[in-house]
């Protein structure tokens, strides 16, 4: 007890207590991520998260995905991905089914953590990484879309080293995702992972892609709609709203979660259906007294091929 009782005080600043009691307001309380202990190497598989409901045919899947990138050359060489099953119904997690991450070819010191990827190779296993994405009649023989914090960024170093996964359809998780729409302690702009826990008292130590992949699961399980809004952009094609010469309306344009795209020098919002176009163009033709939008450009693509290397 005396032990114990000391290892207490060298963690936790006891001379604090005063002005905890006095300011309670002002400390706050953070706990892990529940789901980091998914994180270990022997997990048990699949881990049920909840119960299918009684509809027909109610399982469908997604691959959470995050990446480890040289700076230098844009090549990808830490990969980690969890496949879960949802229930299409009631857009619940239903089960994380798989857990896989590897190497190839990683930097020297990377390499002196290797123990910490469930697979220690100086080369990705392309028949693991295809079978996450294979269709399965458990979930209705539906090919799985894949969920990145950064797709952007993710997506084409994914698409050179496995290029006949390129027919995935991908969604965000990261910048673009509605997360303050949807829960109002969330930001309006994401930055990082690290900047959503903040916001929720929760942490996670990132140590390797799977801490990002099991901390978003998180966010999209514990989040209301989260789950639906990803499905959904996984299902719909994608219109993008391109506005140029606007420095004078960028302001205006930031209120409605437009976004600067530095590779096409434009002022860009992506919408998934018919009403939400319609209602963006509106605004953008107001904002920009431009009844002719002269200076708007929209880009529709298919679910497929949203954020790959233009």
């Amino acid at each position: 007890m005396a032990e114990m009782t000391e290892s207490i005080a060298r963690q936790f600043p006891l001379d604090r207590i005063p002005a905890i009691r006095e300011h309670p307001e002002n400390f706050r309380l953070e706990i892990e991520i529940p789901f980091m202990r998914f994180a270990g190497a022997n997990q048990k598989l699949p881990i049920e998260l909840g119960r299918p409901s009684d509809n027909p045919d109610p399982l469908r899947s997604m691959v959470i995905l995050s990446e480890d990138i040289q700076a230098r050359d844009g090549r990808m060489y830490g990969l980690a991905m969890l496949r879960v099953s949802y229930d299409r119904y009631t857009s619940k997690l239903v089960s994380i089914d798989r857990i896989w991450s590897g190497l190839e070819n990683p930097p020297e010191n990377v390499r002196e953590n290797q123990e910490l990827y469930t697979t220690a190779a100086r080369k990705f296993d392309d028949e693991e990484v295809r079978e996450m994405f294979r269709k399965e009649p458990r979930t209705g023989g539906v090919a799985p879309f894949a969920v990145s914090l950064l797709p952007y960024t993710e997506r084409p170093p994914f698409d050179i080293r496995f290029p006949e996964l390129g027919a995935v359809s991908w969604v965000t998780g990261g910048r673009g995702f509605p997360w303050a729409e949807l829960d109002e302690d969330l930001p309006a702009q994401f930055s990082s992972m690290h900047l959503l826990c903040l916001n929720k008292r929760v942490f996670f130590n990132e140590r390797t892609p799977v801490d990002r992949c099991l901390a978003l699961l998180w966010f999209v399980s514990m989040v209301p709609g989260a789950l639906e809004h990803m499905v959904q952009e996984a299902d719909s094609a994608a219109s993008t709203i391109q506005v140029r010469n606007c420095f004078n309306q960028k302001e205006e344009l930031k209120q409605r979660r437009f976004r600067w795209s530095g590779e096409d020098r434009c002022w860009s919002k992506t919408v998934y259906t018919e009403k939400e176009l319609q209602e963006e163009l509106e605004a953008v033709r107001d904002i920009m007294m431009d009844p002719d939008d002269r200076n708007v450009r929209i880009i529709e693509s298919a679910p497929w091929e949203r954020y790959r290397k233009r």
